[in-house]
């Protein structure tokens, strides 16, 4: 049985956009934002289940937000993140950092919990340090 690749449109984006804006309401601090960095996380390994499908929605991501000032060769999350957030470019770049940074240690550890490997690496702002200087990051094996 074969699964379909996720197919990004304007209701994906949207659910994104709304997931954004939830995470914004007052009172949700960070597990709000954090909500919204495991959305957009998931959204990218779904692309990634299929060869060339991260790319294609990059293309498509840009085309349907009419994005003219994103250049065809950033990475995917970050163009997810533009397209579903309002947030300035310093702190998008930062999520994208981060973000990229977790899938690119996904493999060490299979139960990945977003929440604790940011926990874990200094926060979003550590991880995105961590990608930026090829870090390794730090991964407690504890169950707490």
């Amino acid at each position: 049985m074969s699964r379909k690749p996720m197919r990004v449109n304007k209701s994906t984006l949207k659910e994104l956009e709304q997931t954004w804006k939830r995470s914004r309401e007052y009172g949700r601090g960070r597990d709000g934002f954090h909500e919204y960095l495991e959305a957009i996380y998931d959204s990218y390994a779904e692309l990634r289940k299929t060869k060339g499908e991260a790319k294609n929605a990059r293309r498509k991501i840009i085309k349907i937000k009419k994005l003219q000032k994103v250049r065809q060769d950033v990475h995917a999350i970050y163009v997810i993140i533009i397209a579903s957030s309002e947030e300035d470019r310093r702190i998008q770049s930062r999520w994208a950092q981060a973000l990229r940074y977790a899938w690119k240690w996904r493999k060490v550890r299979g139960d990945l919990r977003l929440g604790k490997f940011f926990k874990d690496n200094g926060g979003v702002a550590g991880c995105a340090r961590k990608f930026s200087t090829d870090e390794k990051p730090e991964l407690n094996r504890q169950l707490h």
